[in-house]
């Protein structure tokens, strides 16, 4: 099997990438930018793998289209060709188990690791970010924004897979994969997130 159509399942935790020597974190979102940027190969039928690392990791894929294929809490049940991976987490060792697994898995996955103030920065309010009761439950509300767009019924989130749903927005924004242009969130008049 080519190594960029690498399956990814549960039994497969994921990294970073290190070696990428600019003015910015080598396992940035910015750095797997600059990497697409100067790669310039990047194979049209892989998929974006999302990822809220934590003690229960909440995971989505999604599709070059912006449409989710799968949101699960704890492990993914499927396998997808997935050419990126974007985690946010804090803990460095879940996050280095990560690291090894995607680099024995294939050499051709891009990976980037963001902080949560840079997803939430792009699609919650001021009032939203404050307290992070208010964070999760925004979240919540945009996640299901996010499936409704793609089409995926799920009745039950936990607050990691509404995490994951919004770090693949994000991120599928951030690689321009969708229409930019097209509000990350869509907001009532009274700024409250449109359900």
């Amino acid at each position: 099997m080519e190594p960029w159509k690498a399956n990814f399942s549960s039994a497969n935790a994921l990294g970073e990438v290190g070696g990428f020597n600019k003015l910015m974190r080598p396992d940035s979102l910015e750095a797997l930018l600059a990497r697409e940027n100067i790669d310039g190969i990047d194979d049209p039928s892989t998929n974006l793998l999302a990822v809220d690392l934590g003690m229960k990791a909440g995971a989505a894929v999604f599709d070059r289209s912006g449409a989710v294929l799968t949101v699960e809490s704890h492990e993914l049940i499927k396998n997808y060709t997935i050419g990126h991976v974007v985690i946010e987490g804090a803990d460095r060792q879940l996050f280095a188990h990560w690291k090894t697994a995607i680099e024995e898995a294939s050499s051709s996955i891009k990976l980037a690791r963001i902080v949560a103030s840079e997803w939430r920065e792009d699609f919650l309010t001021k009032k939203e970010k404050k307290v992070t009761t208010k964070a999760k439950k925004a979240a919540a509300l945009i996640a299901r924004q996010i499936l409704k767009d793609s089409g995926y019924k799920k009745k039950k989130l936990s607050s990691d897979a509404s995490e994951a749903l919004c770090i693949g927005r994000y991120a599928i924004r951030a690689l321009k994969w969708v229409d930019t242009t097209v509000p990350p969130v869509v907001r009532y008049a009274n700024g409250e997130i449109a359900t």
